[in-house]
């Protein structure tokens, strides 16, 4: 009989509240291995309304399945994409070796994706589900999505996001930003019901202590896609193979596995890169990527959580949810400048197992040196500002773009937020200060950050900016302040271009 922690207790006791109050939607914060599959299974117990439990890929959709039987419950699954074969008439796919399931079945608790599921609105209907549970609501979940459209044909009235990694990427021209789901622009989820911190995992024993192994590559090769969002596919595939990675990655999987390791996940740029590596890798070794069939790749994930292979090669598919306790080294050569990948990433080795010490990291990718040490990492809210993502300097990873070099501290947040730009220079407003040079000379602070916030963050992160004497030190002033930026005490002076 499974039991809740007392952290599980408390998630629990919140979540329950957003399924059973009038009309509301909210977004439970649990890092991986905290157990939301436990609190899944619990809530459908406690909850006798029809439940839909979404999931954003089939693979999250077979393990939390599987999961969610080991605890004890009884659901149907509504996924085209698991066939296997037709079995008396139905489609089934092999959830167990020579047991099947269908994989077309709306019933009281129903496991699903929204592609599927959208095509059984009228099924739901009939069962009157108005409460849902989406599971890594991070993914496929913004406005004009299929799962947004199906919640609002079904007129679903309460709904609880579950994710490690609340935001939502998107680009602009300074790069990458993450923006906190809450926050985003048309979300249904205005509320955060519930915060489970990195820091807490680990104090309480519940995670696997990291080990990092930063190894130097050169990133000059990696571009940004045209949304800004990550790099281009085909600037990761430069990458790799200008740092020779191939060959450093076959080397140091041979050392690792000689010193012990006993489960190594690697996480590559393209399925071709992978195809490589999986024929001259002389281990046993697996590899995951969407060309294969599900039956293909069930049988080597199969193999590798049961330790017959030593290696498994993924591309994105098991970075989300991926549960395999054994993993004892990750090797990343998948650079991004998200966080949301790159925490997903080093998640799929904190999860306890008495055969294992520690995980190692073994980062090619560059990503640990942009983002640190996961550990680092907290979700806060802040007086008169709300939730952002805060790494260990307390500095704000969201809302701002990911590679700008000054970013809002928690003090800057407050005491802006908290005055709502009520600090005076010359009797005025910061917001009311004007440019005097430059493309927007003329116009108020207030009227930039609004229409072109991007400009003036630009001109943050330029540390040798010439600021033109006493009057750009007011406007300096003025707009690090609207920025909720941290006005450095010191800068350099340089021509300036009026073009800029």
């Amino acid at each position: 009989m499974y039991k809740l922690r007392d952290c599980q207790v408390e998630g629990f006791n919140s979540c329950i509240g957003t399924l059973t109050e009038q009309k509301k939607k909210s977004i439970a914060i649990a890092p991986t291995g905290y157990g939301k599959s436990l609190i899944i299974a619990k809530l459908t117990k406690e909850i006798s309304d029809p439940i839909l439990i979404l999931q954003p890929s089939k693979e999250l959709l077979v393990q939390n399945y599987r999961k969610f039987k080991a605890f004890g419950g009884s659901a149907t699954i509504c996924c085209a994409s698991l066939k296997d074969k037709v079995k008396d008439g139905e489609d089934v796919f092999e959830i167990e070796p020579g047991k099947y399931k269908k994989c077309r079945e709306v019933s009281d608790i129903t496991f699903a994706t929204s592609g599927t599921i959208r095509k059984y609105v009228d099924e739901l209907k009939d069962l009157d589900v108005k409460k849902v549970i989406i599971d890594e609501v991070h993914l496929k979940t913004k406005a004009g999505s299929q799962t947004r459209k199906l919640l609002k044909k079904i007129g679903a009235t309460n709904v609880l996001g579950l994710t490690a990694t609340p935001m939502y990427l998107s680009g602009g021209m300074n790069g990458s930003r993450l923006t906190m789901i809450n926050r985003s622009k048309n979300t249904i989820f205005k509320d955060i019901c519930y915060v489970s911190q990195i820091s807490e995992m680990i104090n309480n024993g519940y995670w696997t202590p990291l080990k990092y192994q930063i190894m130097d590559t050169d990133k000059k090769t990696l571009k940004l896609n045209s949304s800004g969002s990550d790099y281009t596919e085909k600037s990761q595939k430069l990458y790799y193979d200008v740092n020779n990675l191939e060959n450093e990655i076959i080397k140091k999987i041979n050392s690792l596995v000689s010193d012990g390791r006993k489960q190594i996940l690697v996480f590559l740029p393209s399925i071709e890169e992978a195809d490589k590596l999986f024929k001259k890798i002389k281990l046993p070794c697996g590899i995951v990527h969407s060309k294969m069939s599900m039956h293909e790749r069930d049988k080597h994930v199969r193999d590798f959580g049961k330790g017959k292979t030593n290696v498994m090669l993924n591309i994105n598919c098991l970075s989300v949810g991926y549960d395999n306790p054994l993993i004892d080294t990750i090797i990343t050569a998948r650079p991004t400048s998200s966080i949301s990948i790159y925490t997903q990433q080093i998640g799929r080795g904190v999860r306890l197992h008495d055969n294992k010490d520690n995980c190692l990291i073994v980062d090619y990718s560059g990503n640990v040196e942009s983002f640190g040490n996961v550990e680092g990492l907290k979700y806060k809210k802040i007086d008169y500002y709300g939730w952002g993502l805060f790494n260990d300097k307390n500095e704000i990873l969201t809302d701002y773009p990911i590679k700008s070099k000054i970013k809002p501290t928690v003090e800057t947040l407050i005491i802006h937020e908290k005055e709502k730009l009520g600090l005076k220079v010359k009797n005025k407003d910061y917001g009311e200060v004007k440019f005097h040079f430059g493309k927007h000379k003329g116009k108020k602070i207030k009227d930039i950050y609004k229409n072109n916030k991007d400009y003036l963050i630009w001109i943050a992160d330029k540390e040798d900016f010439n600021w033109y004497g006493k009057r750009g030190e007011n406007l300096r002033e003025a707009m690090f302040k609207v920025l909720k930026l941290p006005v450095p005490e010191t800068h350099k002076e340089i021509t300036f271009d009026d073009e800029f």
